[in-house]
């Protein structure tokens, strides 16, 4: 396993996770606490319970506050990792009714197991904070430590997305009418922008792209995307 002092959080994730670096921003974290329990969480279980068999193992590989994950945790064996040690806190927390689980720190980029471990890999609004040559070698990293066949999912904020308009219609009216000059969380670099794209990225790193969904299911918040392991 990595050593902590290997791991660089250049978005300063721990600040975002901490609730005392986040007293300014209560009524968002509670929206957003809402939003992942109520929006995105039934959304995950549908999509993880139709591709993946019960008791599979699979790795969430940018875990958060792990709040999307109870319901998932008595159906699954799920590895939670994140870069953030208060992430890790808050998962813990969050799940500490739950056995069915191993939380570990670790980067995306160099991710702490052996090669095809997981039956499955799965994560929820990472991969736009990454620049798209970063985000082939978190692919490729996701490529080599899952099982011949195996799926990820992805779910991805598309350019698009309604939380993507709200949120950019928010930090407008923060900063450009109040000049607070707030940042509600670390920047998105890579939105989605279509499909082609996106089946073009998966391709280059090893996976086959099998749907692609953006729907009512979670309030068109994500792009959904189900892509299988080829050799």
């Amino acid at each position: 396993m990595n050593s902590k002092k290997t791991l660089t959080d250049k978005q300063n994730w721990d600040a975002y996770w901490n609730k005392k670096d986040r007293q300014n921003y209560k009524l968002y974290d509670i929206i957003a606490s809402f939003y992942r329990r109520f929006i995105i969480k039934p959304s995950l279980s549908y999509y993880l319970k139709k591709i993946f068999n019960k008791n599979s193992l699979l790795l969430h590989a940018g875990c958060g506050s792990g709040q999307v994950d109870k319901d998932l945790l008595e159906f699954f064996y799920i590895h939670a990792m994140d870069i953030s040690t208060q992430a890790l806190i808050c998962y813990k927390n969050s799940n500490q009714d739950c056995s069915n689980h191993k939380i570990f720190q670790g980067s995306i980029f160099e991710i702490p197991i052996k090669d095809e471990s997981y039956d499955g890999i799965y994560n929820l609004g990472v991969m736009e904070h990454f620049y798209e040559q970063d985000l082939k070698k978190i692919l490729k990293e996701f490529h080599k430590i899952l099982k011949p066949e195996a799926y990820l999912v992805l779910f991805w904020p598309p350019e698009f997305g309604l939380s993507v308009i709200v949120l950019k219609f928010v930090h407008i009216i923060l900063n450009n009418v109040f000049n607070l000059n707030i940042k509600l969380h670390p920047d998105e670099f890579t939105r989605i922008k279509s499909i082609g794209k996106t089946r073009k990225l998966l391709q280059n790193c090893g996976f086959e792209l099998c749907s692609f969904n953006f729907s009512f299911r979670d309030f068109f918040t994500h792009a959904i995307i189900i892509a299988k392991k080829v050799s």
